[in-house]
């Protein structure tokens, strides 16, 4: 989950907020914009919310390079 402080056109500030992870099997050597994909959720009329989070809410997601 990511709880963002500021989120315009041009900043994104955020905490990202998991579960504690005490080691990998592999060092993450770096965090890279490749295949990093940012997406708003649409909303769906007259129907629940999708499961996982609530329509309209925004979703990330990174690659770690190990």
């Amino acid at each position: 989950c990511i709880k963002f402080k500021k989120f315009t056109d041009t900043e994104l500030d955020g905490e990202l907020i998991g579960q504690k992870v005490e080691r990998f099997g592999e060092d993450i050597k770096a965090v890279t914009y490749h295949d990093l994909n940012i997406s708003q959720k649409p909303a769906r009329a007259g129907g629940p919310a999708r499961a996982g989070g609530k329509d309209g809410d925004w979703e990330a997601v990174a690659l770690f390079d190990i």
